[in-house]
Protein backbone atom coordinates (compact mmCIF):
# COMPACT_ATOMS: atom_id res chain seq x y z
CA UNK A 1 0.00 0.00 0.00
CA UNK A 2 0.90 3.29 -0.96
CA UNK A 3 1.08 5.65 2.13
CA UNK A 4 1.20 9.59 1.62
CA UNK A 5 2.99 11.51 4.97
CA UNK A 6 1.55 14.90 5.17
CA UNK A 7 2.63 17.38 8.25
CA UNK A 8 2.56 21.08 8.95
CA UNK A 9 -0.63 22.28 5.83
CA UNK A 10 -1.47 25.21 8.12
CA UNK A 11 -4.50 26.06 6.28
CA UNK A 12 -2.49 26.52 2.73
CA UNK A 13 -5.44 24.74 0.72
CA UNK A 14 -3.65 25.54 -2.49
CA UNK A 15 -0.49 23.51 -1.79
CA UNK A 16 -2.49 20.25 -0.59
CA UNK A 17 -4.64 20.32 -3.29
CA UNK A 18 -0.88 19.97 -5.70
CA UNK A 19 0.23 16.96 -3.32
CA UNK A 20 -3.17 15.52 -3.32
CA UNK A 21 -3.27 15.73 -7.31
CA UNK A 22 0.55 14.02 -7.08
CA UNK A 23 -0.82 11.30 -4.96
CA UNK A 24 -3.61 10.39 -7.03
CA UNK A 25 -1.21 9.78 -9.67
CA UNK A 26 0.90 7.74 -7.51
CA UNK A 27 -1.90 5.70 -6.40
CA UNK A 28 -1.90 6.49 -2.22
CA UNK A 29 -4.25 4.30 -0.25
CA UNK A 30 -3.92 6.09 3.22
CA UNK A 31 -2.64 9.31 4.54
CA UNK A 32 -1.10 9.85 7.71
CA UNK A 33 -1.11 12.92 8.88
CA UNK A 34 1.45 14.09 11.62
CA UNK A 35 -0.50 17.76 12.73
CA UNK A 36 -0.37 21.19 12.47
CA UNK A 37 -3.62 21.44 9.74
CA UNK A 38 -4.37 25.08 11.38
CA UNK A 39 -2.42 28.24 11.63
CA UNK A 40 -0.44 30.94 9.66
CA UNK A 41 -3.13 30.45 6.25
CA UNK A 42 -6.27 30.78 5.64
CA UNK A 43 -8.07 27.80 4.42
CA UNK A 44 -8.21 24.89 7.68
CA UNK A 45 -11.80 24.24 7.37
CA UNK A 46 -11.58 23.19 3.62
CA UNK A 47 -8.09 21.49 4.54
CA UNK A 48 -9.82 19.24 7.47
CA UNK A 49 -12.76 18.52 5.23
CA UNK A 50 -10.63 17.75 1.99
CA UNK A 51 -8.29 15.47 4.61
CA UNK A 52 -11.14 13.37 5.92
CA UNK A 53 -12.52 12.84 2.79
CA UNK A 54 -9.67 10.33 2.25
CA UNK A 55 -8.63 6.87 4.51
CA UNK A 56 -6.48 9.04 7.03
CA UNK A 57 -5.10 8.57 10.43
CA UNK A 58 -4.07 11.76 12.43
CA UNK A 59 -2.35 13.13 15.25
CA UNK A 60 -2.14 16.65 16.79
CA UNK A 61 0.17 19.46 16.15
CA UNK A 62 1.48 22.52 18.14
CA UNK A 63 -1.63 24.67 16.60
CA UNK A 64 -4.16 22.03 17.34
CA UNK A 65 -3.12 23.22 20.88
CA UNK A 66 -2.97 26.48 20.39
CA UNK A 67 -5.96 26.78 18.86
CA UNK A 68 -7.72 25.27 21.73
CA UNK A 69 -6.27 27.47 23.95
CA UNK A 70 -7.64 30.39 22.32
CA UNK A 71 -10.99 28.55 21.72
CA UNK A 72 -10.94 27.88 25.54
CA UNK A 73 -9.91 31.38 26.74
CA UNK A 74 -6.50 30.36 28.09
CA UNK A 75 -4.93 32.34 24.97
CA UNK A 76 -5.34 35.73 24.15
CA UNK A 77 -6.64 36.43 20.60
CA UNK A 78 -4.75 39.61 20.27
CA UNK A 79 -1.00 38.02 21.39
CA UNK A 80 -1.83 34.46 19.22
CA UNK A 81 -2.49 37.20 15.96
CA UNK A 82 0.70 39.04 16.72
CA UNK A 83 2.74 36.07 16.63
CA UNK A 84 1.04 34.00 13.61
CA UNK A 85 -1.18 36.41 12.34
CA UNK A 86 -5.18 35.48 11.89
CA UNK A 87 -5.11 31.71 11.03
CA UNK A 88 -6.12 30.34 14.35
CA UNK A 89 -8.93 33.06 14.54
CA UNK A 90 -10.13 32.10 11.18
CA UNK A 91 -10.20 28.31 12.34
CA UNK A 92 -11.55 28.98 15.59
CA UNK A 93 -14.80 31.13 13.48
CA UNK A 94 -14.93 28.80 10.67
CA UNK A 95 -14.87 25.06 12.03
CA UNK A 96 -17.83 23.52 13.45
CA UNK A 97 -17.87 22.67 17.04
CA UNK A 98 -17.62 19.11 16.02
CA UNK A 99 -14.65 19.97 13.60
CA UNK A 100 -13.18 21.89 16.78
CA UNK A 101 -13.68 18.88 19.08
CA UNK A 102 -12.55 16.27 16.87
CA UNK A 103 -8.66 18.11 16.51
CA UNK A 104 -8.70 18.62 19.74
CA UNK A 105 -9.30 15.39 20.86
CA UNK A 106 -6.31 13.86 18.37
CA UNK A 107 -3.53 11.80 19.95
CA UNK A 108 -0.30 13.31 20.47
CA UNK A 109 1.22 10.33 18.35
CA UNK A 110 0.39 7.39 17.53
CA UNK A 111 2.55 3.39 16.91
CA UNK A 112 0.47 1.51 14.59
CA UNK A 113 1.28 -1.20 11.74
CA UNK A 114 0.51 -1.35 8.27
CA UNK A 115 1.04 -4.30 6.07
CA UNK A 116 4.39 -5.45 7.31
CA UNK A 117 5.54 -1.97 8.30
CA UNK A 118 5.64 -0.17 11.90
CA UNK A 119 5.38 3.26 12.59
CA UNK A 120 5.50 5.55 15.18
CA UNK A 121 3.73 9.19 14.14
CA UNK A 122 4.51 12.37 15.90
CA UNK A 123 4.68 15.86 15.29
CA UNK A 124 7.97 16.76 17.19
CA UNK A 125 10.61 13.93 18.13
CA UNK A 126 8.88 10.99 20.03
CA UNK A 127 10.38 11.79 23.47
CA UNK A 128 9.12 15.49 23.45
CA UNK A 129 6.34 16.77 20.77
CA UNK A 130 7.47 20.17 21.02
CA UNK A 131 11.12 19.18 20.38
CA UNK A 132 12.20 20.75 16.56
CA UNK A 133 14.26 17.85 14.46
CA UNK A 134 16.41 19.43 11.80
CA UNK A 135 18.75 18.29 9.14
CA UNK A 136 21.65 19.91 10.79
CA UNK A 137 20.96 18.50 14.84
CA UNK A 138 23.73 16.71 16.37
CA UNK A 139 23.68 13.05 16.48
CA UNK A 140 23.02 12.48 20.01
CA UNK A 141 19.60 14.04 19.01
CA UNK A 142 18.74 12.04 16.16
CA UNK A 143 19.76 8.75 18.03
CA UNK A 144 17.39 9.39 20.50
CA UNK A 145 14.86 9.35 18.15
CA UNK A 146 15.32 5.60 17.34
CA UNK A 147 12.85 3.26 18.48
CA UNK A 148 13.65 -0.41 18.19
CA UNK A 149 10.12 -2.04 17.97
CA UNK A 150 9.70 0.34 14.52
CA UNK A 151 10.69 0.39 11.16
CA UNK A 152 9.98 3.99 10.73
CA UNK A 153 9.62 7.23 13.06
CA UNK A 154 7.96 9.73 11.56
CA UNK A 155 8.20 13.61 12.48
CA UNK A 156 7.31 17.16 11.34
CA UNK A 157 6.99 20.22 13.16
CA UNK A 158 10.39 22.03 12.27
CA UNK A 159 9.09 22.39 8.41
CA UNK A 160 12.84 20.99 7.28
CA UNK A 161 12.59 17.77 5.65
CA UNK A 162 15.12 15.16 6.01
CA UNK A 163 15.79 11.84 6.96
CA UNK A 164 18.35 9.69 9.58
CA UNK A 165 19.18 6.23 9.95
CA UNK A 166 19.18 5.26 13.16
CA UNK A 167 20.08 2.02 14.79
CA UNK A 168 16.93 0.58 14.23
CA UNK A 169 14.50 2.84 13.08
CA UNK A 170 14.39 5.51 9.72
CA UNK A 171 14.03 8.45 11.35
CA UNK A 172 11.69 10.80 8.41
CA UNK A 173 10.86 14.38 8.95
CA UNK A 174 8.57 14.88 6.25
CA UNK A 175 8.59 18.70 6.22
CA UNK A 176 5.76 20.97 5.11
CA UNK A 177 3.18 21.22 3.12
CA UNK A 178 2.40 24.40 3.93
CA UNK A 179 5.25 26.74 4.43
CA UNK A 180 8.41 25.18 3.29
CA UNK A 181 11.16 26.91 5.28
CA UNK A 182 13.52 26.22 2.45
CA UNK A 183 12.55 26.40 -0.85
CA UNK A 184 10.02 28.77 -2.08
CA UNK A 185 6.69 27.28 -3.74
CA UNK A 186 7.39 23.67 -2.53
CA UNK A 187 5.30 21.27 -0.63
CA UNK A 188 7.45 18.61 1.14
CA UNK A 189 5.53 15.26 2.35
CA UNK A 190 6.90 11.46 2.28
CA UNK A 191 5.77 8.34 0.48
CA UNK A 192 6.11 4.78 1.82
CA UNK A 193 4.91 1.70 0.53
CA UNK A 194 4.24 -0.19 3.44
CA UNK A 195 4.59 -3.54 1.46
CA UNK A 196 8.04 -3.22 -0.04
CA UNK A 197 9.51 -0.50 2.97
CA UNK A 198 10.66 1.58 -0.17
CA UNK A 199 10.10 5.23 1.00
CA UNK A 200 10.72 8.86 -0.49
CA UNK A 201 10.60 12.71 0.53
CA UNK A 202 8.56 14.35 -2.60
CA UNK A 203 8.73 18.37 -3.70
CA UNK A 204 5.58 19.25 -5.03
CA UNK A 205 5.48 22.50 -7.10
CA UNK A 206 2.96 25.08 -6.47
CA UNK A 207 1.83 28.05 -7.07
CA UNK A 208 1.90 30.56 -3.87
CA UNK A 209 0.89 33.36 -5.59
CA UNK A 210 -2.46 33.13 -4.49
CA UNK A 211 -1.79 32.53 -0.49
CA UNK A 212 1.05 34.81 -0.67
CA UNK A 213 -1.29 37.80 -1.56
CA UNK A 214 -3.96 36.53 0.94
CA UNK A 215 -1.36 36.68 3.38
CA UNK A 216 -0.55 40.38 2.63
CA UNK A 217 -4.40 41.51 2.88
CA UNK A 218 -5.10 39.26 5.70
CA UNK A 219 -1.95 39.91 7.98
CA UNK A 220 -0.73 43.11 6.18
CA UNK A 221 1.72 43.31 9.58
CA UNK A 222 3.41 39.83 9.96
CA UNK A 223 5.39 39.88 7.37
CA UNK A 224 6.79 36.80 8.21
CA UNK A 225 3.68 34.52 7.07
CA UNK A 226 3.90 36.38 3.26
CA UNK A 227 7.69 36.18 3.25
CA UNK A 228 8.72 32.56 4.41
CA UNK A 229 6.24 31.50 1.13
CA UNK A 230 8.86 33.42 -1.10
CA UNK A 231 12.32 32.49 0.75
Amino acid sequence: MNLAILSDIHGNIDALMEVLEVCNKKGVERFLILGDLVGYYYHPKEVLETLLSFNTIMIQGNHERLLEGLVNGKIDQETLCEKYGCGHKIAANSLSKEQLKYLFNLPKQISLKIDNTTFSLNHGSPNNYDEYLYPNSSKEILDRCNIASVDFVLVGHSHYAFEYKCNNSILLNVGSVGQNREKSGIASWGLINSVTKEYNLIETAYDVEKVFKEAMIRDPYIKYNSNILKR
